[in-house]
């Protein structure tokens, strides 16, 4: 089992490689080698089958990629599926669900059975509003929590997500020293961002990857730096509000084994 990255890098040129070489006018060779360089990437879960695929990065066109969900305010299922399948049509190659309505599962798997693009999402949105439900807070969330509900999205057939491994305590350190005037305008930036103050831990998709069924070793994948920045002693009581990047992280996921491609 192996990943589209893997795969490029020992040479071969895969099935999807192929559809995006023809889709973008280039040869198979030059997505190949994009992938291996880590210039291109093809969102494709292999536990979901679609026709349409697309490749994302260096020397190919602009994709576009359409965000739709319910929410707390707005908890229609059909109004979502509706504006999937006006995406489509007006040519989005990707969607991004993300939901934090009553029934995120359930929405989710909707959104996978009628569309036939790529679908990213963003786990620390269901894993904050289940941490709710169960904690009464967000950042009663647990680690293996969050690592839980990255598992079971991926294992469904997203292909690609926002986890925020760019968010970590040296991050969080400078800003505060340097001063923003924004706030944290990513969303999940501010749930692991309060998160990490409240807990006094580090991110967890920057500490590692929790062991996977099928790992026996129960080594964790590494998505920083083998250095860890300090935490600070204590909470401050005034911080500056930084503005937080997601990271994208394209999934293509062997059955019972992690091999993510971590990305800043």
């Amino acid at each position: 089992m192996s990943t589209q990255m893997l795969d490029a890098r020992a040479g071969k040129i895969t099935e999807e490689m192929e559809k995006v070489a023809l889709m973008e006018g280039v040869t198979p060779e030059f997505v190949r080698e994009g992938v291996a360089a880590g210039r291109i990437v093809i969102p494709k879960n292999k536990n979901r089958d679609r026709s349409q695929i697309c490749g994302i990065g260096a020397g190919l066109d602009v994709k576009v990629n359409g965000l739709m969900g319910t929410s707390s305010d707005r908890n229609d299922m059909a109004m979502e599926a509706r504006k999937l399948r006006l995406l489509e049509e007006c040519g989005a190659n990707a969607f991004m669900d993300l939901s934090t309505g009553d029934d995120i599962d359930g929405m989710r798997k909707q959104s996978l059975a009628i569309s036939n693009i790529a679908a990213g999402c963003v786990p620390v949105y269901q894993a904050s509003v289940e941490a709710i439900k169960k904690h009464g807070s967000m950042v009663g969330m647990t680690s293996d929590e969050l690592f839980e509900t990255l598992e079971k999205q991926a294992q469904e057939g997203m292909d690609f997500m926002a986890i925020h491994s760019a968010l970590n305590w040296q991050v969080l350190n400078t800003l505060r020293k340097t001063g923003r005037v924004t706030d944290v305008v990513s969303r999940g930036g501010s749930f692991l961002t309060a998160w990490m103050f409240h807990n006094q831990k580090e991110n967890p998709p920057v500490r590692g990857i929790r062991p996977a069924a099928g790992n026996p070793q129960g080594q964790r994948t590494r998505c920083s730096p083998s250095a860890t920045p300090s935490v600070p002693a204590a909470v401050p009581t005034l911080w500056t509000r930084p503005r937080c990047r997601a990271s994208w992280w394209p999934v293509s996921w062997p059955s019972g084994h992690w091999t993510p491609e971590c990305r800043s």
